[in-house]
């Protein structure tokens, strides 16, 4: 997980060089759209070390799984890294990746949004219930959020939190 979350902050500080503008406009899925694009393109080049095609597949957006109670086959996080091969000890290979769900906490979408539609979703097997690893992403657009956002996720167990935080221009 440390070389993912290691990738994520670099393709966010290329988003920041390359697109802030679509970082600014605050869209969710374009956002993703350009993390997963920024993603891809480090990966082939192995950057950071380790997160190349020897380790894992090509990022993708919205792969589409079921939920535990077996009611919904339209789960779909925003962004699922799989391994490059099969690892060992996991029973079916379809569940054997990294999901993470992106939100955008802003002065109009907070933590409780960041909670409902997002954590949430991973406690109550909505998603990656069989998945070893998941995680949840935070485009913070608004200074005030990261601090509520730290204080409120200090007891984080199984889920991986990265935030990525864009300061606007004055």
């Amino acid at each position: 997980m440390a070389v993912v979350d290691r990738a994520m902050s670099e393709a966010w500080r290329r988003m920041l060089r390359d697109h802030s503008i679509l970082i600014h406009a605050g869209d969710e899925d374009t956002i993703t759209d350009q993390l997963r694009t920024e993603l891809v393109a480090m990966r082939r080049e192995n950057r950071p070390r380790g997160f190349g095609s020897a380790f894992f597949g090509v990022p993708t957006r919205d792969s589409k799984q079921r939920d535990c109670y077996g009611a919904s086959i339209d789960q779909s996080p925003d962004l699922t890294i799989y391994p490059a091969h099969p690892r060992r000890g996991i029973a079916d290979d379809q569940y054997d990746a990294l999901f993470f769900e992106c939100k955008v906490l802003d002065r109009t979408r907070g933590m409780d949004l960041y909670r409902l539609n997002g954590i949430e979703r991973f406690t109550t097997g909505r998603y990656a219930w069989r998945m070893p690893h998941a995680g949840m992403i935070a485009y913070v657009l608004d200074k005030h959020e990261t601090s509520r956002a730290r204080a409120r996720t200090a007891k984080r167990s199984v889920l991986s939190l990265v935030y990525l935080t864009y300061r606007p221009w004055p």
